[in-house]
C-alpha cells in the first residue's frame, strides 16, 4: 500500500463515518495493507542482517588472507635458499642468464 492509497482510504473513512459497513471495509483494507508492509519490512530487515553477516565474514576472511600473504613460511625459506653455488660462474647458464 502506498502513501497515496493510505491517505485516500483514510479520507474516505473520515467522510463516511455514518456508514459503518463502508468504514469497516476501509479499515480492513488498511489493516491488510499494514500487515503486508510489516511483513515486507521484516523480510527486508532479515535479508539486510544476513548480508551484513556475510559481508563481515568476507571482510574477516580477506583480512586473514591479506595478513597470511606477508608471512614467511618454512617452505618459502627453503625455496629462497635454492641451490648452493660454489663459484661465480655457477650463477649463470650457457646464455649468460641468471639461473
Amino acid at each position: 500500500m502506498t502513501r497515496e492509497e493510505f491517505q485516500k482510504i483514510s479520507t474516505e473513512i473520515l467522510s463516511n463515518l455514518q456508514d459503518v459497513g463502508s468504514v469497516s471495509l476501509k479499515l480492513d483494507e488498511l489493516r491488510e495493507g499494514f500487515n503486508n508492509l510489516a511483513n515486507e519490512s521484516e523480510a527486508a530487515t532479515a535479508k539486510a542482517e544476513e548480508l551484513e553477516e556475510k559481508n563481515k565474514s568476507l571482510q574477516e576472511t580477506n583480512m586473514n588472507l591479506y595478513l597470511k600473504t606477508g608471512v614467511k613460511t618454512e617452505e618459502a625459506d627453503e625455496v629462497e635458499e635454492g641451490e648452493d653455488f660454489e663459484n661465480f660462474e655457477d650463477l649463470f647458464n650457457e646464455k649468460g642468464e641468471l639461473k
